[in-house]
């Protein structure tokens, strides 16, 4: 079976998260849009320490820039200023995992995270913030280069890679629920 068909089913379960589904209509609030920023650093920034890439692949000193850019605008609007660490326990288990793999095994990790920004977070344009994350100078390039390292062996592997998204889009998504009702 294809990588994507074998991957599919977790695929359309990612998407279709409530957290998800609340980013892509633009109704995060900046809070709740730089929590996600800080789970994503955490994960590139693993992916990133593991590999290395051609620089048009780097992405976690984008998300950093994103946060700064974030915590600098709310503190600009609010009291409580919010938090430039990027420590997050919501993106430790995957974080672990990925440092378990060796730089061959982290692949299946780049396709699943990198084409997600690449493609779907092309959609993603209704963001607190510049959106950094997502701006690629080469994304044609990036895109060759993963598809040509893809193996169809990989699917077990990305749909690891989608267990730990779909986990953390619920903690994200019960994140934001405690905070509407505190």
């Amino acid at each position: 079976m294809r990588l994507r068909e074998a991957t599919d089913v977790k695929h359309r379960l990612a998407e279709g998260m409530p957290f998800n589904m609340l980013m892509f209509e633009g109704k995060l609030t900046i809070e709740q849009y730089t929590e996600y920023l800080k789970v994503q650093y955490n994960i590139f920034h693993e992916i990133e320490s593991k590999v290395v890439l051609p620089n048009d692949f780097i992405r976690a000193g984008k998300i950093f820039s994103d946060i700064v850019e974030l915590v600098c605008k709310y503190e600009d609007k609010n009291a409580q200023p919010l938090s430039i660490d990027t420590s997050s326990d919501i993106s430790a288990e995957y974080c672990k995992h990925l440092s378990s793999l060796s730089e061959e095994s982290i692949w299946p990790h780049i396709y699943l995270n990198y084409l997600a920004l690449l493609y779907g977070g092309q959609m993603m344009k209704k963001i607190p913030g510049s959106g950094k994350m997502f701006d690629f100078e080469n994304s044609h390039d990036i895109i060759k280069t993963i598809r040509n390292k893809q193996l169809d062996d990989w699917a077990d592997e990305v749909n690891v890679g989608y267990d730990y998204i779909i986990e953390i889009f619920e903690k994200l998504h019960k994140k934001t629920i405690d905070v509407q009702f505190s």
